[in-house]
């Protein structure tokens, strides 16, 4: 028999993550709660992170998913990058925010949390011929007049 898995009307986080988020709330990383929890599964899609629809134990409610998501763009772009989550969307939004948020912890240095080290641990984890980032190759002396 095939498990259904239900999506969740409200999402949730871990003690650690809403203590990180609370973290770079009060030093002004972030202005709201909700914005670090976008930013977490920003990151995690970034990082090519998989959605586990199982890893909600111990999670407590945070926001609405109407709070999180106003204009459904966060379930439209889950559901088109993991196809497997479309029917849970929210619940793969909750797990995706946990481990970004848990990628930014890890970039954070006493206080300030670095961007720059975001940006080199993402580029470790998608390398790309020639690199993430770094624009278009220059154009060749012969073509420069």
């Amino acid at each position: 028999m095939v498990e259904t898995i239900s999506d969740v009307a409200t999402v949730g986080a871990s003690d650690a993550t809403a203590a990180t988020l609370n973290e770079l709330s009060d030093l002004g990383h972030i202005d709201e709660l909700s914005d670090g929890y976008r930013l977490g599964i920003a990151v995690a899609l970034s990082f090519g992170r998989t959605p586990r629809p199982s890893a909600r134990k111990g999670r407590k409610t945070m926001l609405s998913v109407s709070g999180l998501d106003p204009d459904g763009a966060i379930k439209a772009a889950i559901r088109e990058v993991y196809s497997d989550a479309a029917s849970w969307p929210y619940r793969a939004a909750e797990d995706l925010a946990e481990q970004g948020v848990e990628i930014l912890k890890s970039c954070m240095e006493g206080e300030d949390l670095s961007f720059a080290e975001v940006m080199v641990r993402l580029r470790e984890a998608n390398p790309v011929e020639g690199g993430v980032g770094e624009g278009p190759p220059s154009p060749k002396a012969e073509d420069a007049s």
